[in-house]
């Protein structure tokens, strides 16, 4: 018997031969070699029991979102909200975005900083420049990149072969 509530997760760490069983409970044809490498995903079941739930029962998912953007300021690997590394990400991604090394690491590293810079605001101190965005990965990369680049009035430049990411930023006179 199945408990009432049975959620699994993986989190897009998995390794070969890391198969959840669990998706084979609705489909018996799931084959034991489909563990989605690269992939975060949900199994939930939730039994519908009138003497422990009186309605059907809400499910809620806070996603945080990829979790190996990478950042050029500490060579490092993780979630973000930073415009800036997002923007680079579906840039260089080659399995959902367009697979071009080719972004200009030092203006990376300018563009991540701006987005980083704290601003005062009346709830207290955030990033510039924060993007919390969601599309599916059916998206074509170049509409992603159309959706993004409003959230911190950036453009994208192709310059000697090169990516070029800018943030909008006043530096003032020098």
């Amino acid at each position: 018997s199945h408990p009432k509530v049975y959620c699994e997760a993986r989190f897009g760490d998995q390794r070969a031969g890391d198969y959840m069983a669990s998706l084979s409970y609705n489909d018996a044809t799931w084959p034991t070699t489909a563990n989605m490498g690269g992939i975060a995903y949900l199994y939930i079941n939730v039994g519908y029991d009138v003497t422990q739930f009186q309605n059907a029962p809400e499910i809620r998912i806070t996603i945080n979102g990829k979790n190996n953007i990478f950042d050029p300021r500490t060579s490092t690997t993780g979630f973000a909200t930073n415009w800036a590394l997002q923007v680079a990400d579906v840039i260089t991604d080659p399995v959902w975005g367009l697979g071009d090394p080719t972004v200009n690491q030092a203006q990376l590293i300018a563009a991540a900083n701006v987005c980083d810079e704290l601003i005062s605001t009346s709830q207290g101190d955030e990033s510039r420049y924060q993007q919390h965005i969601h599309y599916d990965t059916s998206s074509a990369p170049g509409d992603v990149l159309s959706m993004m680049m409003p959230a911190a009035a950036g453009r994208l430049s192709r310059i000697g072969g090169e990516w070029y990411i800018f943030p909008a930023y006043w530096q003032g006179s020098s």
